[in-house]
C-alpha cells in the first residue's frame, strides 16, 4: 500500500477542467480513479497515480483496486422475500407539509427526481425544479431544514446554475450529479462545492446521431463509470462514459421496426449489477427489459394499452428495481406506484391509487420515487410540492 505522501515528488501537473477546491488537501479525481487533486493555495493540480493503483474513496491512498463483490449474472435468483410485503396505506411528508410551493428550506416548487444516499445515512437529496437547485435533507433527522447543494442561484447555464434540473446521484465520496436537461449536460458539485462543473455535454463532440437533446431522468451506473439518459424525442437510450462528451446508443436505433426494438416515449431507465437495463416505456405504457448487450426488448410489466386494472399503466414514468428483482413503477397518471415481481403477470398497487388529491394516500402527478436501505418509500409529489415517505411494513416482510 502506498501513501500519496510518496507522490508528492511527481511534477505536479496542470489541470484542464473546473476542478473547485473546497480547502487545501488531497482529493479524489471525481471523473478519474487513477488520479487525484492536490489543493495548494485554493489552485488544484492534478496528480497521477502510479501505474496499475487506483485512489480508493476517501481519496488519501493510491492502492490495488478493491476486488468487487461477484455477481452471479447466470444462476438462478435469490429467494424473493419483498414477494408479499406491503407498506403504509398513508405516507408521512417530510418536506411542504402545507403542499404550498415555497422557497425556503421547508419548501419546494414542483420537485422532481430523488436519490437516498443508503452509505451514508440514507440522506435524501431532492430536485426541487422551480427553484433550480437540489435540497439534501438529513437522515437521521427528516424534519430538519433543507440545505442546498447545487444551484439555487436562479435559472441559467454558468456553473452554480441550473436551468432545468430533472434528476440526481450522489457517488461514494458524496459528490453530486445534476441531470441540468436544458442546459443538455450532467453538472457535477464536488462534496462542499459552491459551484459544479460539467461532467458530460449530451450535445458534445460525438455525430449528431449520438446526442442527446432533452431528457426527463438520469441514471449513473457506478460501477461502469457511465450515465444512461433516456432520450424522449428520439425515442431511444444513450450512454456516456463519465468525463465524456461522446455518447453510445444503447437501444432504439433508427430503422428498427419490430415492436421489441422500439421505444415509443422513454422517460426512465434502471441498470443492475449485471448491466440489465430496465426502461420505463411511457408511450408504449410498458416497461422494456433489455439483457447486456442486446437490442431486443422483453416487455416485463404493462400490456401495450393505457388502462387502470392490474396488468396496465398509464403514462408510466420511472422505474426502481430492489436486489431481488421486484420492479417500483411509477404510474404517474394513474396516481400509483405499481409492484410487480420478477416473474408476475400483473401488478399490485402498493402506494396510492385513490385519486389525484393532497390526503396522504394520495398523490398528484408524482415522476420519480427512491427506496432507502430499510425498503421504505419515499416518493416526489409534484402537484402537492412535497416528498412522502411510505414506511415498509416489517411484519409482512421476510427480509
Amino acid at each position: 500500500m502506498l501513501f500519496l505522501a510518496a507522490l508528492l515528488y511527481l511534477t505536479l501537473i496542470s489541470i484542464v477542467n473546473a476542478f473547485v477546491c473546497t480547502n487545501d488537501g488531497l482529493f479524489a479525481n471525481p471523473l478519474d480513479i487513477h488520479s487525484f487533486y492536490q489543493c495548494a493555495s485554493g489552485t488544484p493540480h492534478l496528480m497521477p497515480c502510479p501505474a496499475g493503483l487506483v485512489c480508493n474513496s476517501d481519496g488519501k491512498l493510491c492502492d490495488w483496486k478493491p476486488t468487487e463483490p461477484i455477481v452471479d449474472c447466470v444462476s438462478s435468483q435469490k429467494v424473493n422475500c419483498r414477494a408479499t410485503t406491503r407498506w403504509a396505506t398513508n405516507g408521512h411528508v417530510i418536506v411542504g407539509v402545507d403542499s404550498e410551493s415555497g422557497r425556503d428550506s421547508q419548501h419546494l416548487n414542483a420537485p422532481g427526481g430523488i436519490f437516498i444516499d443508503t452509505r451514508h445515512g440514507n440522506n435524501v437529496y431532492v430536485v426541487d425544479g422551480n427553484n433550480y437547485r437540489v435540497q439534501k435533507f438529513l437522515g437521521n433527522s427528516l424534519a430538519s431544514d433543507g440545505i442546498t447543494v447545487a444551484g439555487g442561484n436562479g435559472n441559467g447555464s454558468d456553473p452554480d446554475q441550473l436551468k432545468t434540473p430533472v434528476d440526481v446521484y450522489v457517488d461514494a465520496n458524496e459528490n453530486v450529479y445534476v441531470g441540468d436537461s436544458s442546459n443538455h449536460r450532467i453538472q457535477m458539485w464536488p462534496k462542499g462545492a459552491t459551484s459544479g462543473f460539467t461532467a458530460v455535454d449530451t450535445e458534445g463532440t460525438g455525430e449528431y446521431e449520438n446526442r442527446v437533446g432533452y431528457f426527463h431522468s438520469m441514471f449513473f451506473h457506478e460501477k461502469t463509470n457511465t450515465f444512461y439518459l433516456p432520450d424522449v424525442f428520439k425515442k431511444r437510450v444513450v450512454k456516456f462514459v463519465n468525463g465524456s462528451n461522446i455518447g453510445t446508443v444503447v437501444v432504439g436505433q433508427d430503422g428498427d421496426e419490430f415492436p421489441s426494438k422500439i421505444l415509443y416515449k422513454p422517460t426512465g431507465v434502471f441498470v443492475d449489477d449485471c448491466e440489465t437495463l430496465y426502461v420505463a416505456d411511457a408511450g408504449g405504457s410498458r416497461i422494456q427489459k433489455f439483457l447486456k448487450g442486446s437490442t431486443d426488448g422483453i416487455t416485463v410489466a404493462g400490456d401495450y394499452q393505457e388502462g387502470s386494472n392490474v396488468t396496465q399503466f398509464k403514462q408510466p414514468w420511472s422505474i426502481k428495481v430492489d436486489q431481488y428483482n421486484n420492479m417500483y413503477i411509477v404510474d404517474t397518471f394513474n396516481g400509483r406506484i405499481h409492484k410487480w415481481g420478477p416473474n408476475d403477470n400483473a401488478g399490485v398497487t402498493i402506494i396510492g391509487g385513490n385519486g389525484f388529491g393532497d390526503q396522504l394516500n394520495q398523490l398528484w402527478f408524482s415522476y420519480y420515487m427512491a427506496l432507502d436501505s430499510e425498503g421504505n418509500i419515499f416518493i416526489t409529489d409534484y402537484g402537492n410540492h412535497r416528498v412522502q415517505k411510505f414506511d415498509i411494513q416489517p411484519e409482512i416482510s421476510s427480509c
